[in-house]
């Protein structure tokens, strides 16, 4: 699945991260396979994070999340 900035970015980790563990993949595999499935602002983004900054998958998601879950334009209920 990939990343296009037009999903909001909770659900977009739940399915990859999902897709990933389907496939037998453990969070080491998901935390590396990531980069190529990520925006190219989303791939700056990760890439560009200080090094040991992440410590973890999950801590890796609250990042993700805090700081696209401001960008992600929410569908308007009419």
């Amino acid at each position: 699945m990939k990343d296009d900035g037009k999903i909001d970015p909770r659900d977009w980790l739940h399915v990859y991260a999902t897709a990933i563990q389907a496939l037998g993949g453990d969070s080491f595999i998901i935390a590396n396979y990531q980069y190529v499935c990520l925006a190219p602002a989303a791939r700056t983004w990760l890439t560009n994070l200080p090094s040991n900054s992440i410590k973890s998958w999950a801590e890796l998601c609250m990042q993700f999340t805090t700081n696209f879950l401001a960008m992600f334009d929410r569908p308007r209920n009419h």
